[in-house]
């Protein structure tokens, strides 16, 4: 893989991302470069797939919902008349 072709293939799952609301991994590229033999269409199109069947582990309610679970679990576990 060129450069040319690593850049567009970085570009097309940066966008592929932010279609999501995502922010594009910082280790994106180098992970790229281990994709050889692999073409832009198949990796796009499996990326793609992993958003479809794995969305409901990047809806940012649920990542609310999850969080605010944990705070809720963690007030809970405190002892009464220690928090302030």
């Amino acid at each position: 893989m060129d450069d040319f072709d690593l850049d567009l293939l970085v570009a097309r799952l940066g966008n592929l991302y932010t279609k999501h609301r995502l922010s594009p991994p910082f280790a994106l590229r180098e992970a790229a470069r281990h994709w050889l033999g692999i073409s832009t269409e198949d990796t796009v199109a499996t990326v793609e797939k992993h958003f479809r069947d794995y969305r409901h582990l990047y809806n940012g309610r649920a990542v609310f919902r999850r969080a605010a679970g944990s705070h809720q679990e963690a007030v809970a576990r405190q002892a009464p008349g220690s928090r302030s």
